[in-house]
């Protein structure tokens, strides 16, 4: 839904929500990603696809680290987040270990490292997720195909509100 999507003052942002994904042209396998992003109000919920092909679901064709409004969700949408819901973590597979979110309206700063099976995610500066994909064999034979990808498409989502990113590298 790429008219969810705009530049606006050197960021990236999906205007509304239910944008999709917005995906790179290039592919990348092993990889590490910087960027920041906030939320406009409570209640947001966003994502980070990761070696995604064009086509499919990236968070199971590919894969998805969860950005999320944790503390608010609950109070917002009245149903309690699963383990593998939270931010940072490796979605519908590995739960990040605890949460590091800054308010509401103001950047959290995200640092992705992907290395072969290897999967960091880190955000604020502490250590939100650090994988081996390889002990998610049996997830990755059921339903998440993507997990043994080696290269992909990055890319962001966007599921409910506005979201906006800045900072990107790669």
């Amino acid at each position: 839904k790429a008219d969810a999507w705009a530049a606006e003052g050197g960021m990236i942002v999906c205007k509304s929500g239910g944008g999709g994904y917005l995906l790179t042209e290039k592919e990348y396998g092993d990889f590490e990603l910087r960027f920041s992003y906030r939320w406009s109000k409570a209640g947001g919920n966003s994502g980070v696809g990761l070696r995604t092909p064009m086509k499919g679901d990236p968070a199971y064709a590919g894969m998805e680290i969860q950005l999320i409004d944790d503390e608010g969700w609950e109070g917002v949408h009245k149903f309690k987040l699963s383990g593998t819901q939270h931010t940072g973590s490796i979605y519908d597979v590995q739960p990040a270990t605890r949460q590091a979110n800054n308010p509401i309206g103001e950047w959290n700063a995200v640092r992705i490292v992907c290395q072969g099976t290897k999967v960091l995610v880190e955000q604020n500066g502490k250590e939100l997720v650090k994988a081996d994909l390889t002990d998610h064999k049996d997830r990755a034979e059921k339903n998440h195909p993507g997990l043994k990808r080696a290269a992909g498409h990055l890319g962001f989502q966007s599921y409910n509100i506005r979201v906006e990113f800045k900072d990107v590298v790669v």
